[in-house]
């Protein structure tokens, strides 16, 4: 069965980004990413991406420096923590890899269990 994980992020850690989702598609997930351009911070949270967050048991907030200053990031974010047993997990792209593959490998344990 395909489990599908929503990754909220900031484009200016795609490079970061990437590593994480190629990570978890070791672990047989499949990370969902955008990024819209017809989307920019000041539009409000797309119909899509609300839906794609809703459609999703997991959602995984990248966390980052820019990430905390993107609205678009921040309103993904408020969004998934109002739906109802939507399970968030959070992971800080500002620490080592090495700290976030032991933040990954706790998420993965959490999911598959």
């Amino acid at each position: 069965m395909t489990q599908y994980i929503f990754l909220s992020h900031s484009q200016n850690d795609i490079q970061k980004v990437r590593k994480v989702r190629d990570y978890l598609e070791q672990y047989s997930f499949e990370p969902i990413l955008f990024n819209l351009k017809c989307l920019t911070d000041s539009d409000e949270l797309s119909s899509l991406v609300k839906r794609e967050i809703q459609a999703r048991k997991w959602f995984l907030y990248l966390h980052s420096k820019n990430a905390a200053k993107s609205p678009r990031v921040q309103a993904e974010v408020s969004y998934a923590g109002n739906i109802q047993d939507k399970q968030i997990f959070k992971l800080n792209l500002d620490e080592t890899w090495f700290l976030q593959k032991i933040a990954l490998n706790r998420m993965i344990k959490k999911m598959k269990g």
